[in-house]
């Protein structure tokens, strides 16, 4: 069992991507089969992305560089399933769903 608190989980897997106005943030193609863009606005660039299993397990951590606005995220070597994006910045969380086939 999972059980997780105060989440909010945005999105849904029938389009071919997710974008959070908020945030700006925009995650492509979801589905994916391996290789995912996320990209945000030049203000919200996260501070970190963590990248979390259906265990709970954070699976990667990955900086992003001041005045990017995009990273590509390879999950090629990952099981199908659903995942989480967990992105901080200034203290503040955002999760996206992705889902790998």
């Amino acid at each position: 069992h999972i059980w997780l608190d105060n989440v909010n989980l945005d999105g849904e897997f029938a389009g071919v991507s997710e974008t959070d106005a908020n945030w700006g943030v925009h995650v492509f193609p979801n589905p994916t089969t391996g290789s995912i863009t996320v990209s945000w606005n030049k203000t919200m660039v996260p501070d970190q992305i963590d990248v979390i299993n259906m265990m709970g397990q954070t699976i990667s951590t990955l900086s992003c560089e001041a005045g990017s606005n995009q990273l590509q995220l390879n999950l090629s070597n990952e099981a199908s399933g659903v995942y989480l994006l967990k992105l901080v910045k200034n203290g503040q969380t955002k999760l996206v769903r992705i889902a790998k086939q």
